[in-house]
């Protein structure tokens, strides 16, 4: 028997196991100390919450990267993500081989010196960013829909949110705006949706879910 009598919940995650904790949507550890209070939470079960942390730091490193690169006005996740990537060796090899310095020129011409850019992610970076989209997007269809995401779902690159139907699209923030996230669903096809998210004004993603019988048909 359950605790508290609670009914059995299958893990909004990969939709099979029972859900015996809850799951952040995206990962906690993308948001410094003291953690927002408005983090969105999800039932999950302990694979598919504990399984990719690794993932989750990766992702998390490479954002933290990109939010010191671009000067954003949100530095502890840079300096976070910094010091992380010093610690592991792996990931600090991984960064400088992608990486180059590039003279930074104000909007009046004037050079302020150098920055380390990263001319691309790596393979396990761009892996790292499948896997956390992908289990965002799970966890939010779930918390606003109220059922499992059976569905194949595309992931997506942007340099800033895309124009979007302010009419069709609801647009959420989480952290005072370090995450923000639009989305809508199909209303004459169940599991048809789409999604964008934006990372500490410094990264943005989004994904579109295609239901599998329209994907066998495309």
């Amino acid at each position: 028997m359950r605790k508290n009598n609670l009914p059995e919940i299958n893990c909004a995650i990969c939709g099979k196991r029972k859900a015996r904790t809850k799951d952040h949507v995206p990962p906690k550890g993308l948001f410094d100390k003291p953690r927002p209070s408005d983090l969105i939470t999800v039932p999950a079960c302990k694979k598919c919450n504990n399984g990719e942390s690794h993932y989750d730091e990766l992702f998390k490193i490479y954002i933290g990267l990109q939010v010191a690169r671009n000067g954003v006005n949100q530095v502890n996740i840079g300096k976070e993500a910094i010091r992380s990537a010093k610690r592991n060796t792996k990931i600090r090899k991984a960064i400088l081989d992608n990486a180059e310095l590039r003279e930074v020129i104000t909007d009046n011409g004037i050079y302020t010196g150098e920055k380390v850019y990263l001319s691309r992610w790596t393979d396990e970076a761009n892996i790292a960013f499948e896997k956390v989209i992908k289990r965002t997007v799970k966890g939010l269809y779930y918390h606003h829909y109220k059922k499992y995401l059976d569905a194949q779902i595309d992931t997506y690159w942007f340099n800033s949110i895309p124009n979007y139907d302010k009419e069709v699209f609801d647009i959420k923030s989480i952290g005072n705006g370090k995450f923000i996230y639009l989305h809508a669903a199909a209303v004459d096809e169940e599991m048809a949706s789409a999604w964008f998210f934006q990372f500490y004004g410094a990264h943005w993603a989004g994904a579109i879910t295609i239901p599998k019988h329209l994907n066998h048909e495309l």
